[in-house]
C-alpha cells in the first residue's frame, strides 16, 4: 500500500479528545516525513510523527518545528516549518465549530486536515503536515 497524507488524515479523523495516534499511524507519519499537529487540550499543542513534541499553547500561537537531517559524517542540515495554532474562545464562530484550528504558515507545505471529536462534537481541526525536501525549504539541495 502506498501511504498518503490523505489516508493518514482520514485515520486520524477517528481520534477522540485526549487520545494519542496509534503506533501504526505514528510510523506512517515517519514513513512520509510528516507530522500530525493538533490541540490536545485547551492549552497544549501536540506533534507526533517525524518529530514528537508538546508545546504549551495557551490561547494559541505560532510554533517553529525544527527538522535536522544528519548525513552521518558530522554534517547536518536544519530546517524549520512554522505551524499556526488558533484557539477560538467561541467555537461557534470558528470554521466547522472547532476550538482549535492548526495549519502550516508556509505556502509550499503539503498538508491535509482532520477533525478530533470531543463527545461527538468537533474540538480541533488538526493537520498532517509533510516536511518538504530540504532544497524546498532553504534553497539548498540535500
Amino acid at each position: 500500500m502506498t501511504l498518503s497524507i490523505k489516508w493518514i488524515a482520514d485515520q486520524l479523523n477517528s481520534l477522540g479528545f485526549g487520545e494519542s495516534p496509534s503506533e501504526k499511524i505514528v510510523q506512517a507519519l515517519k514513513d512520509v516525513n510528516a507530522i500530525a499537529a493538533f490541540g490536545y487540550s485547551d492549552d497544549c499543542l501536540e506533534i507526533f510523527g517525524t518529530i514528537r513534541h508538546e508545546f504549551s499553547a495557551i490561547n494559541g500561537g505560532t510554533f517553529r518545528v525544527p527538522l535536522t537531517e544528519d548525513y552521518g559524517d558530522g554534517a547536518e542540515q536544519r530546517s524549520v516549518i512554522s505551524v499556526r495554532a488558533d484557539w477560538h474562545d467561541s467555537p461557534l464562530l470558528a470554521p466547522e465549530g472547532v476550538a482549535w484550528d492548526i495549519y502550516p504558515l508556509e505556502k509550499n507545505i503539503q498538508y491535509e486536515t482532520f477533525i478530533i471529536q470531543d463527545d461527538g462534537e468537533p474540538f480541533c481541526r488538526g493537520s498532517v503536515i509533510v516536511f518538504p525536501p530540504f532544497e524546498n525549504l532553504n534553497g539548498t539541495s540535500s
